[in-house]
């Protein structure tokens, strides 16, 4: 093997060795918060934390493609809706149709998800979101629907999704919050004093991933997750077994490379 053929083998095997990135997760305890409602009732409040959503979600950069998959008033209302495709300038389709899912989610750069989307999603759409997330893409979960399901059911409806990722949400709803100050201190929450809801799923970790954390809580009723991402952007990982093995195999190979260099 030649010099050069080393040096090559060996940068390939390094590249190999290293731990792939996920995308983010944005797991509200309600629906009401992007609502007419929630924007009438935090003025400025609500726009800056949907600016700050697409910041967030828009990992890329650039022109931020947006897929919302409910029918839920939630997540369809006008000031949302506004907000994303005007200040924020994102492409935006709101469906539920199935065959938009089954094409794909791959062309969108975050995908919004609220209230009792079963019928319409196919079979397997936890593995699919799991898939979509670990390859880079975002998604905004709205619980505390009631939309057609109960505290229990909506719960089962999303962590299967969300436990993947070590976030979790209640299989009761909270009572909270109307009104709530903004107690967390993420960026997300950056330039946000207030926002709204009306009785959720309560957000907590599982603590089997390090990448998930609850970002607010709230601030008039003591214990109650509002909020909840996962973001392993940029992240630093220990490589698999596999891939330290190759990894292994790489730094041999830049030292057969070293000693073939002495030797010319």
């Amino acid at each position: 093997m030649t010099k050069r053929a080393v040096v090559a083998w060996a940068a390939a095997l390094a590249v190999l060795s290293g731990a792939a990135h996920g995308g983010r997760i944005v797991v509200n305890h309600d629906e009401w918060t992007l609502s007419n409602t929630g924007f009438a009732n935090t003025p400025g409040n609500a726009e800056q934390f949907v600016s700050n959503l697409a910041g967030f979600m828009n990992i890329d950069g650039g022109a931020f493609s947006v897929l919302i998959f409910s029918d839920n008033f939630g997540l369809t209302q006008s000031s949302f809706l506004n907000h994303l495709t005007g200040p924020v300038g994102a492409s935006v389709l709101a469906t539920t149709d199935p065959t938009v899912w089954n094409a794909g989610l791959g062309g969108y750069d975050a995908v919004f998800l609220a209230g009792q989307n079963a019928p319409a999603l196919p079979a397997g759409y936890a593995t699919t979101l799991q898939n979509y997330v670990n390859g880079g893409g975002s998604v905004y979960v709205a619980a505390g629907t009631a939309d057609g399901v109960n505290a229990v059911t909506e719960a089962a409806l999303w962590d299967p999704f969300l436990n993947a990722f070590g976030l979790d949400l209640a299989p009761a709803y909270n009572g909270c919050c109307g009104v709530d100050p903004v107690v967390g201190g993420h960026p997300l929450l950056a330039g946000v004093t207030q926002l709204y809801s009306n009785n959720g799923n309560t957000v907590s970790t599982t603590g089997t991933s390090p990448f998930a954390q609850i970002i607010e809580t709230s601030g008039a009723t003591t214990g109650i997750g509002l909020i909840g991402i996962y973001d392993d952007v940029g992240a630093t990982q220990v490589p698999e077994p596999g891939s330290l093995a190759l990894l292994g195999l790489g730094l041999a190979g830049l030292a057969l490379a070293r000693r073939v260099k002495r030797a010319a």
